[in-house]
């Protein structure tokens, strides 16, 4: 597994480069790339072995609310398997598939363009 984070750490997974001018982005410290190493070795050992187990019951889904789903994914990783992901989830559940500024961390790398379509998004409903 370390092989696997030594690959992980020297790709640019978030797209921080990909921002809008002015975004300050947050102060990496010892602290907070701890945590961050942290957070990854929790989603190896326990998020990611369940992807390939867990089924959703779509229709389960689809009566469980009346309320307005909507799905969410970063308009810049149209490539990343997360994008198709919510893509197809929001298929299944016939609802409606929003693409917001960015990608993973679009409020962190696009915060103006993000809040505006939260703002445009918040006022339809």
């Amino acid at each position: 597994m370390a092989s696997v984070f030594r690959i992980l750490a020297t790709q640019n997974l978030f797209h921080l480069d990909d921002r809008e001018p002015d975004a300050e982005l947050p102060e990496q410290t010892l602290e907070s790339r701890e945590r961050n190493l942290k957070n990854l070795v929790f989603e190896f050992e326990h998020e990611f072995p369940m992807f390939d187990r867990y089924q959703f019951d779509f229709p389960a889904l689809g009566r469980a609310s009346t309320q307005t789903r909507i799905v969410l994914a970063g308009g810049s990783g149209r490539e990343d398997s997360t994008h198709r992901s919510a893509a197809a989830v929001a298929h299944q559940l016939a609802s409606t598939f929003v693409e917001f500024p960015g990608r993973h961390l679009g409020y962190v790398t696009h915060p103006k363009a993000f809040a505006q379509q939260l703002h445009v998004l918040l006022s339809e409903e």
